[in-house]
């Protein structure tokens, strides 16, 4: 696709939204809408979140590359973080409208001594380039200051910077857990793992593993900003949403500006009915006095929650 969707035609695809944290419940009720309301080729799913199980993530993206054979497109209209992104590397083509955002690949693990919270995947590492800056500059600081202000031998000042950097950086290290460490690679190998195999079928990642390594290591925060001009440098298939996509999803617009909330608390999973067949509904039920279904951007059925 171009920078543009310009010839991008929304009635070619089947429309779904997901709003809320990525989880098996959402996968789930993903593949229940699926498995009731296919009848394109393509698909084209309107993804908010803060992310969630990345594991569910790449399930997400997995079934909707089996479901329409690799044709998917994913909408970004607002914040697509963390597990978010990693469903969004199964489509091949991107949309993103001027307020959508990515995020890093940073898979969140729970902390033992606090209900409910998590820590940053990039957190530890983060930590530990740091320390290791610390010590290299440290130590030529000192070995330097040695050498040449005293005069000694380079044996003995190297000697020397080394202890003194040991009394600085040794009680710092010491509160590392190597266990925790284990776990922080074993959850950034996930990432790469699962962003791998989705990107096989849909080739969407520029340079391939030099972008996922990027998505991974290449951010200081959890929370960096991946809006479409950055995420035109990690992926080839980045577009900007058109009126047509715009106004398809308009009340999704609205409710996730509007009450920010519900992306992190309410789980929203649904099909969303062509056009045309909304205006037929509404004309039938009109006819037999009943009250017609709200216009477009609205799904078929009253929105799940979690």
């Amino acid at each position: 696709m171009s920078d543009s969707t310009s010839n991008f035609t929304i009635d070619d695809y089947d429309h779904y939204f997901y709003v809320g944290p990525i989880n098996m419940v959402g996968y789930y009720r993903l593949c229940k809408e699926i498995s009731k309301h296919k009848n394109k080729d393509k698909v084209l799913l309107c993804l908010v979140t803060y992310g969630g199980d990345p594991d569910a993530g790449f399930r997400i993206g997995r079934a909707l590359q089996h479901h329409y054979n690799g044709e998917v497109t994913i909408y970004i209209p607002n914040v697509c973080k963390s597990a978010g992104t990693l469903t969004t590397i199964a489509a091949k083509h991107i949309i993103m409208d001027n307020k959508g955002e990515l995020g890093p690949l940073d898979v969140q693990l729970r902390k033992t001594d606090e209900l409910g919270a998590s820590n940053s995947g990039l957190d530890i590492f983060k930590t530990l380039d740091t320390l290791e800056d610390r010590a290299n500059t440290a130590f030529n600081k000192y070995l330097r200051a040695v050498r040449f202000g005293q005069g000694l031998s380079t044996k003995m000042s190297v000697e020397i910077a080394t202890r003194l950097v040991d009394t600085i950086i040794k009680p710092i290290a010491e509160q590392i857990d190597p266990m925790k460490i284990g776990e922080h690679q074993r959850a950034t190998d996930i990432a790469i793992e699962y962003g791998n195999r989705l990107n096989q079928t849909s080739k969407c990642l520029k340079d391939d593993m030099q972008s996922l390594d990027k998505l991974i290591r290449g951010y200081p925060s959890h929370g960096f900003v991946i809006d479409r001009k950055e995420a035109r440098t990690l992926f080839s298939c980045v577009t900007a949403a058109n009126e047509d996509i715009i106004h398809r999803y308009q009340t999704i617009h609205n409710a996730t500006e509007s009450n920010p909330n519900i992306i992190g608390s309410d789980l929203y999973v649904e099909y969303l009915e062509d056009e045309q067949n909304e205006t037929s509904n509404a004309n039938n039920e009109s006819s037999s006095n009943s009250t017609p279904n709200d216009k477009s951007g609205k799904s078929t059925r009253s929105s799940t929650k979690s």
